[in-house]
């Protein structure tokens, strides 16, 4: 009985509360499939079951492919329930059948609404009809029965078609009798082994059915041809943030793919609508092979299987940029699914993880269709290829942008399978962009849903876009009936959303239409072009022309264009603004134009922001009729209808016969309207937008050119979008630049291509000559100064040029560059893409009209350049890179490179504001008063030059003339080759000596320089030997077509030209820049003239640094070589010899108050008669060689005689043979002595006598009689340089055999100095008839008197001894003026022939960096306080350019100055030098006799022999230049150096406020290291607003402060006089400044008591002090505090190197400014919150038994963020423990 009854309770009956009994096991099996010979077929059974007691089974959701490939992937075939061992099914369970549910509550297996979708078996049952699975909702429950009937009732079995659709957890409602019914519910029970179904559910937004998951869309979009696509498709079931309704049953794999694109719908009919059933073709899910999706997305980085999990989404990758037609695929989801194996991977990790969802395969389960939506832009006539052309390929040119304001028509392209309905009912709406737009289309509160439709889309109707259906095609929606304008600016966005019902709540993204990039210009009036046509209506591009503007569209190409958009279809209107031209911006003196107001000049926002900002300058609608006429243009209609489509759109008024004319040149910017009112008018301002830049030609007009007469002049002329095929041509007063068609008749009374070397240019213009300009570029005439690299930033470029371009270009020069010359990322022209042109437009400044890029068009271009602006670094201008106002962001920057291509290199530019006529143009007359003539402006293009516009006025005058000008020859003989001497003298009343700010020049023309018979001819400076009369050795002349450029000129070359130069003025001739000389020039015949009768002329050109030329009411000598002329005797005043020219040399700058401005022009004339010498074998004549000698008194100086050891000059004379050439008694001899500006004989001449030759008689004195060179009647002060000698009247003749010596005694001696030196030596008759000219065998020198050869050190820095004045500093830079008292000169050697040093006392050593130019800028060379203008000192500077000198040869203590070949400083110029010197490594005071510095002057002179040096020179001594107000106030005779003093300190006065306008008295204290003495003085300098006053006040600091405290304490003494008070306090500006001074930085106070240096002993003493008023505050005033000791006679001993510290005991590493010296603070404590102060324990220190107290100070609020240090002052007595625990 126990038995039977234990094997009752096994058996399972279906009675109330029954159960399934522990153990219990569910299996599911399936086929594997896999393919074979191509064909998927079963290989192998799958099963999957619970173990162990497992209470859950892990199936897989999967989808149908099509039956060819094997239906659902995974169909679950077979289905089990079995009993543990022991336990078996009653017989009452013989008609079981189950239920896919989503609850385990048992109660409710009865209900029907709880059923579980599942998926579709098969798409064909084999008779056409969907095989649908099991357990799903559309069929009954699934029936089981035993699976074995021999066996035992343990086990029910189904065979089954099972396709899980969706992932989840569910279970099995079970029923043993068929019926799941409630009044049996007790028999129905829930099978305990639940389902985990791995895989994704969705909420069948269509409707829940067997299936349904497959139907389920996803809306994405991409824009066409991906032009700046998102990856905006995203599959999205994560827990937090999925697509509502959608959740995932995740494996231990859990991806997403796709399947092949849908097959296009097809056949479609007329109509748009699917012709049957079989005209869809959609695809599947795990069909084998990777999607055919590659040129379709962008997988390249992504992949094509994507985690799409509970943490992550999916999202798909973007949209190639080259596909452009919508498209659909299957959304496919893997299950953690392995293909290969057949299983699944649910176990966590390994290699069974890894082999799932790695093939396509795997991804068993559709989970929708992923619809790709795109949209396309048509013009109004192509929009619908079925109508318009009865093709299929509607809007066969669609667009990637529309015009801003013009109609277009909008598409939206359905995707096939279903993407769109056939019904018309379906919308479109136009969003504003926003961020959130991207999202997915099924996130809630998408904007598409939102957001209403924006005012800036404006449909023709206000209700249009609410009503508006698209049509009933499936194949594209389509709104052509009331097509649409985006009133917005280029490069703007709106969204399209998109309905597929008239429900707004269905909304979703379709695409994005955008505004075209850029607006393109046309070149021409298409109505009013014809290439035949002489007379053609063109795009305005140059002033005063009439023309048309035009604007053109319709573009449309296989790559992206910043140009694509739509044609224009509507009316529209445009008005041009002055972008740099007219100043109407800003207010008051800040009125500019409008590139400068916006900043644009410099750079030039590239995120939009420039666009915006012209916008809105457009919406001021500021037509300015002085820019062109009209302004507004004429209306712009589309011709035809409106609503049709042209690409051209003439802004030339209804009847396209309406022109303008631009009246000034300048870049206009082109404001652009197409919102036009019934008026015919912008419908309101803030309609019109910016629609681009473009540059009208032409000069700036209204410049007044003034020119002297005879002056060579060229013009430079400014204006915009200037080039070399511009040109000029003058004519007269009356005429009028537009006459004639723009031929108007030329002016001649001036000349052209002058200077001439041949004599067949430089003549009078005709009535039709052109003057061709040149714009200066890169490339250009003897330069290759091109780009060679660029470096981008957003809103501005650097350009890096090849040399030096900040010489060349000015910051706000306008340049464009050659668009050939510039690659783009590597790519050759033809390769490039659309975009890439427009960047190289952008980069060039240069565009292409887009209606002539066309293919065999002839490429036109318009202008808009780039404003250059110079670049630093470190505060250092750079010279290579300028900058330009163009950039790029960083995603979209370009590559851009210079490579040489076709010959010619890269980077060529050119400059557009300026160009230049050669410098040809001459003056011959003066120009009649209120006649000036007009310079018109024209453009030579095919062969044709017209005039368009009046570029300025001209006027030729007559310069100035100066007071005196003579040339002086110092022989008569005519055709010797001479010194001649240029005597001039400048006017008393030309101020611009004085007020010319640029350089200046003195020419010297030559006027005439014929081979044979000129006037007089310049020969070069060399020595005259006496051979030279045999005509060897003689100074050589330049070939005639040899020259010199101004840009070449050199000093060498001053040297080369002129054997002296000489002044009255006291710093002697002003050191030149340099000299250059021109070659041989002739003008051409004049007029009518049968010959060219115009002599030859030559300039010599001496060019003056700034400030240092010559001046007013001065006496000025020039002497030379020349060419005597020949005999025009008995005339006195032989002819006019050399114009002279005083005038600027700046012709370029605003340096001048005119280009080529002369101040004063004389015309110098030959002053003495020259007579043609007879046969020499008729007349007296010198022996060749020593016909002449002066004799030497020293075997040392053999050859020459040094007039400094003995004022005695003996001559030997001899004659060139006997009888007629015998020199008889009475003969004149003239001695020559040179330099000739430096002898003065004077009254006293001195005596002479004749010693004979032995046996010869020579009796008597020789007569001495001194002549001038210059004429007293020119000049009373002149100087007499000749010494007449008339040889006795008892004298042996002087033969060859005889000579006779003459020696001369007591002469009055030069006081400048001179190296060896020939004399000139002239011999006639007594008659004064037949002269002969030599020089003297032998040679004079002399060394310079006392004074006359100075050095001087220009006082500088704080100290006055340089800004380094420490013992052992590098790098002191002192300036050294020198005053040379000789002139110093290479005659002409190579090797060392002439030099100067700068000898510096023991210690130093000296170099000199550079060319040793002193600043420009110093004290020194400012006007003094009498304001002439002229600076009190002439800054004279040594060269080193070009082959002047060297400073190389420099050692040790000494700095020499090596003179090169040729090169000469002039006998009392002045130069100042910058020496960097090392000072001693010890103090060296200035009385000390050590401290001397000297100059050497060396030089071989005439001498070749050797180098003569002159006696070293000590430079002034201080004590000389104290004697003079002048002189001290600038200079010294030496420098100090100093000591360093240490330990001193200055801290403002107790309770003082630290900002402005409050005084307090400063306490100092130091410590002197050296002993200072008696009446010495203390220096306290502050930052230059503090002010110690004129009369400073100092005095001894409190008592207390000096009280004993022991001997171990410091001891502080004061500053005491005898009298005990300070003797003097004395307040000076320094820097000094010129002019009043009210501010007074520097206290100087004069102690009589001792300073010394006294062990353990300070000083201190206070001073008051006011601080800035009004000054802003500034951080450099805690660095400029310094102290000086100075002894009684105020030369520095010590001093302090950096600031003084507010606190002595900081750090030398902590150096920020803070942790210097003290100084104002910027705000005072005062205003903000009260501060408390909180001590923990008052008790002494000593009594709180040496323990620190705690003081806690609160609140400490700053008013802004400040990086500085705080300070914290304690009351005297208190002592801060510094350790830095102690502070918290």
């Amino acid at each position: 009985p126990a038995e039977a009854e234990a094997r009752r309770l096994e058996v399972i009956a279906p009675i109330a509360g029954w159960d399934w009994p522990t153990g219990t096991e569910l299996e599911l099996s399936y086929q594997q499939i896999a393919t074979v010979n191509g064909q998927l077929v079963p290989i192998a059974n799958v099963s999957t079951k619970n173990v162990d007691q497992e209470t859950q089974v892990v199936v897989l959701a999967s989808g149908c492919r099509e039956d060819a490939d094997g239906g659902a992937p995974v169909r679950y075939d077979r289905m089990y329930i079995r009993l543990p061992p022991g336990d078996s099914f009653s017989s009452l369970h013989g008609q079981a059948q189950v239920k896919l549910v989503s609850t385990d509550d048992r109660q409710l297996c009865y209900k029907d609404d709880d059923r579980v979708p599942v998926g579709i078996a098969a798409r064909d049952d084999g008779s056409g009809n969907t095989l649908k699975g099991d357990l799903g909702v559309s069929t009954v429950p699934l029936s089981m029965s035993r699976s074995d009937p021999s066996g035992d009732d343990d086990e029910l079995m189904a065979v089954s078609k099972i396709v899980f659709m969706w992932g989840g957890l569910y279970y099995l409602c079970y029923t043993p009798d068929g019926e799941f019914d409630a009044g049996t519910n007790y028999k129905e029970n829930v099978v305990s082994v639940s389902l985990k179904v791995l895989g994704v559910k969705s909420p069948c937004s269509f409707g829940v059915a067997d299936g349904c998951i497959e139907r389920e869309r996803w809306e994405c979009f991409f824009s066409y041809e991906a032009d700046g696509s998102v990856r905006n498709c995203e599959l999205n079931f994560m827990d937090d943030g999925a697509r509502p309704g959608w959740s995932v049953t995740a494996g231990d794999q859990s991806k997403i793919t796709w399947s092949d694109t849908f097959g296009a719908d097809h056949p479609i009919d007329i109509y748009g609508q699917l012709a049957s059933s079989d005209s869809l073709h959609p695809k599947y899910c795990a069909v084998g092979g990777a999607p055919n999706t590659e040129e379709v997305f962008n997988q390249d980085t992504v992949g094509d299987m994507i985690v799409a999990d509970r943490l992550l989404a999916a999202t798909l990758p973007a949209v190639r940029a080259n596909h452009s037609t919508a498209f659909a695929i299957a959304a496919c989801y893997c299950p953690s699914y392995d293909t290969v194996d057949a299983k699944f991977c649910d176990s966590g990790v390994g290699s069974q993880s890894e082999a799932c969802c790695d093939q396509h395969e795997d991804y068993i389960q559709m989970v929708g269709v992923i619809y790709f939506w795109t949209i396309r832009i048509c013009d109004m006539n192509n929009y619908d290829g079925v109508r318009t052309s009865g093709s299929e390929d509607g809007c066969a040119t669609p667009y990637r942008r529309v015009l801003p304001q013009q109609r277009f028509v909008l598409r939206v392209e359905c995707p096939p399978g279903g993407g769109c309905e056939s019904s018309g009912n379906n919308l479109i709406k136009y969003i504003d962009v926003g961020e959130n737009n991207d999202l997915p289309s099924w996130k809630a509160n998408h904007p598409c849903m939102m957001l209403p439709e924006p005012e800036s889309v404006v449909w023709p109707t206000e209700s249009a876009s609410e009503t508006l259906s698209g049509g009933t095609r499936v194949d594209y929606k389509v709104w052509w009936e009331q097509p649409v304008k985006i009133n917005k600016s280029v490069k703007q966005r709106v969204d399209v959303c998109f309905s597929n019902s008239n429900s707004p709540t269905s909304f979703f993204k379709v695409g994005t239409v955008k505004t075209a990039d850029a607006f393109a210009f046309a070149s021409k009036h298409e109505s009013h072009w014809d290439p035949g046509n002489t007379f053609n209506r063109t795009t305005v591009k140059y002033a005063n022309f009439e023309g048309s503007f035009t604007m053109y569209a319709g573009i449309s190409g296989p790559d992206p264009s910043p140009y694509d958009s739509n044609p224009f279809s509507g009316k529209a209107a445009v008005y041009f603004m002055s972008y740099d031209r007219q100043i109407s911006w800003g207010t008051g003196s800040s009125m500019t134009t409008l590139e400068k107001h916006l900043g644009f000049d410099r750079a030039m926002p590239s995120d939009g922001g420039a666009q915006t900002q012209l916008d809105s300058e457009c919406q001021r609608a500021r037509y300015d009729s002085a820019v062109v006429e009209p302004n507004p243009l004429p209306l712009a209609e589309v011709a035809g209808a409106e609503n049709t489509n042209h690409q051209f759109q003439t802004f030339s008024g209804t009847g396209q016969n309406q022109f303008i004319k631009v009246k000034i040149a300048g870049v206009v910017a082109v404001c652009y309207c197409a919102i036009i009112s019934d008026s015919g008018m912008c419908e309101i301002p803030s309609d019109w937008i910016y629609a681009g830049r473009i540059t009208i030609q032409g000069p700036r007009g209204g410049k007044q050119w003034i020119f002297d007469i005879e002056v060579v002049v060229k013009l430079a002329v400014t204006g915009w979008g200037l080039s070399s095929d511009d040109r000029l041509r003058i004519i007269a007063n009356s005429g009028d630049c537009e006459n004639n068609n723009g031929n108007p008749v030329g002016d001649a009374s001036f000349k052209t291509g002058c200077p001439s070397m041949t004599g067949s240019d430089c003549s009078y213009a005709e009535t039709d000559t052109d003057t061709p300009l040149t714009a200066l570029s890169g490339p250009g005439t003897g330069q290759s100064n091109t780009i060679t690299s660029i470096q981008i930033f957003n809103d501005y470029s650097h350009l890096q040029f090849a040399d030096n371009i900040i010489s060349m270009l000015d910051p706000d020069d306008v340049i464009t560059i050659e668009y050939d010359s510039i690659m783009i990322n590597g790519k050759d022209k033809d390769d490039e893409l659309p975009t890439e042109k427009y960047d190289v437009y952008r980069l060039s400044g240069e565009y292409h009209f887009q209606d002539t890029i066309a293919p065999g068009d002839v490429l036109k271009q318009y202008m808009v350049g780039h404003r250059v602006n110079q670049v630093e670094s470190n505060g250092v201008v750079e010279e290579n890179i300028l900058s330009i106002p163009i950039g790029w962001p960083l995603a979209e920057r370009p590559a851009f490179t210079f490579p040489a291509a076709n010959s010619q290199p890269g980077g060529r530019w050119t400059r557009r504001n300026k160009v230049e006529t050669d410098e040809e143009i001459k003056g011959m007359t003066e120009t009649q008063t209120d006649l000036d003539l007009k310079v018109c402006w024209g453009v030579r293009e095919a062969g044709f030059t017209t005039y368009y516009k009046q570029a300025g006025t001209l006027k030729f005058i007559t310069p100035p003339t100066m007071s005196q000008a003579e040339i002086y020859l110092t022989t008569k003989q005519a055709g010797a080759i001479a010194p001649s001497v240029l005597y001039f003298k400048t006017d008393p009343t030309r101020s611009e000596y004085a007020t010319t700010e640029g350089k200046t020049k003195l020419v010297l023309r030559f006027l005439d320089v014929r081979s044979e018979d000129g006037v007089l001819k310049p020969y070069f400076a060399q020595d005259t030997p006496y051979t030279c009369e045999q005509s060897m050795g003689c100074p050589t002349e330049p070939a005639p077509d040899e020259e010199v450029a101004y840009e070449d000129a050199a000093q060498y070359l001053c040297g080369k030209l002129f054997n002296e130069l000489w002044t009255e003025a006291s710093e002697g001739f002003p050191v030149p820049k340099g000299c250059y000389y021109s070659p041989r020039y002739r003008d051409a015949a004049d007029p009518g003239a049968s010959e060219n009768t115009n002599p030859f002329y030559r300039e010599i050109t001496i060019v003056f640094h700034e400030k240092n030329g010559l001046m007013a009411n001065t006496k000025y000598m020039i002497v030379m070589n020349t060419k005597a002329p020949v005999a025009l005797n008995p005339v006195e005043t032989v002819a006019p010899g050399i114009d002279l020219f005083s005038m600027c040399a700046e012709e370029g700058t605003d340096r001048c108050e005119r280009p080529y401005k002369v101040f004063e022009k004389a015309t110098a004339h030959v002053n003495t008669a020259t007579v043609v010498r007879g046969n020499d074998a008729l007349n007296p004549r010198l022996a060749a060689g020593d016909g002449f000698q002066i004799l030497s008194q020293d075997e040392e100086e053999e050859g020459v005689l040094n007039l400094s050891k003995m004022n005695m000059i003996q001559v030997k004379i001899r004659a060139a043979g006997g009888g007629n050439q015998a020199i008889k008694q009475e003969a004149v001899l003239r001695m020559i002595l040179w330099p000739l500006t430096s002898w003065n004989l004077g009254p006293t001449h001195g005596t002479a006598k004749c010693r004979a030759d032995i046996g010869t008689r020579c009796v008597g004195d020789v007569l001495l009689e001194p002549e001038q060179v210059v004429s007293a009647a020119h000049d009373s002060d002149s100087a007499f340089q000749i010494l007449k000698m008339r040889l006795p009247s008892v004298m042996t003749d002087i033969t060859d055999s005889v000579a006779h010596t003459v020696e001369i005694m007591d002469l009055t001696l030069p006081k400048t100095g001179f190296f060896p030196l020939r004399a000139g030596v002239e011999l006639t008759k007594d008659n004064g008839e037949q002269p002969q000219y030599t020089t003297s065998a032998g040679f004079l020198m002399k060394f310079p008197d006392d004074g006359e050869t100075t050095g001087r050190l220009v006082l500088t820095g704080a100290t006055g001894s340089g800004p380094k004045p420490f013992a052992g500093d590098v790098g002191n830079e002192l300036v050294v003026r020198l005053q040379f008292g000789a002139t110093l000169w290479n005659w002409g050697e190579t090797s060392l022939a002439a030099m100067l040093e700068v000898n510096l006392p023991p210690g130093y050593t000296c170099s000199v960096v550079g060319d040793g130019a002193a600043d420009v800028d110093m004290d020194v060379f400012k006007d003094g306080p009498d304001s002439d203008d002229y600076p009190d000192n002439r800054r004279g500077k040594l060269g080193i350019a070009h082959s002047d000198g060297s400073w190389a040869r420099s050692k040790d203590r000494s700095c020499y100055y090596e003179l090169f070949q040729y090169n000469r400083i002039y006998a009392g110029q002045v130069v100042y030098i910058k020496t960097d010197v090392v000072n001693p490594s010890t103090p060296l005071r200035k009385d000390d006799d050590d401290n001397t510095w000297k100059i050497s002057l060396s030089s071989k002179g005439a001498n070749v022999d050797k180098i003569v040096s002159m006696p070293l020179v000590h430079f002034d001594s201080n004590s000389q230049i104290e004697l003079d107000d002048h002189l001290r106030t600038f200079f010294q005779g030496n420098a100090a150096v100093i000591n360093e003093l240490v330990l001193p300190l200055f801290q403002p006065g107790i309770g003082s406020s630290f900002t402005a306008q409050s005084s307090q008295y400063m306490r100092v204290f130091f410590k002197p290291g050296v002993h200072v003495g008696q009446n010495g003085y203390v220096v306290v300098d502050a930052p230059s607003a503090f002010n110690f006053g004129r009369d400073c006040v100092a005095k001894e600091l409190p008592s207390e402060y000096y009280a004993y405290a022991g001997e171990e304490e410091l001891r502080l003494r004061p500053l005491k006089g005898l009298d005990g008070a300070l003797v003097d306090c004395e307040g000076h500006a320094f820097p000094a400044a010129p002019g009043a001074v009210t501010t007074f930085n520097r206290a100087k106070i004069r102690v009589a008591g001792l300073i010394d240096v006294i062990e353990g002993v300070h000083y201190g003493f206070m001073v008051l002090v006011s601080n800035p008023a009004g000054v802003t505050y500034n951080r450099e005033m805690h660095s400029e505090w310094k102290m000086w000791l100075e002894d009684l006679n105020g030369y520095g001993l010590e001093g302090t190197r950096e600031t003084v510290k507010f606190n002595s005991m900081q750090e030398d590493t902590q150096t920020e400014f803070y942790y210097k010296s003290w100084g104002l603070y910027r705000g005072d404590y005062d205003n903000m919150p009260g501060i408390t102060i909180n001590i923990d324990d008052l008790r002494p220190y000593d009594i709180a038994g040496e323990e620190d107290a705690w003081i806690t100070i609160w609140p400490i609020v700053f008013p802004s963020a400040t990086m500085t240090s705080l300070r914290i002052t304690a009351p005297l007595g208190y002592v801060w423990n510094t350790k830095w625990s102690n502070f918290e």
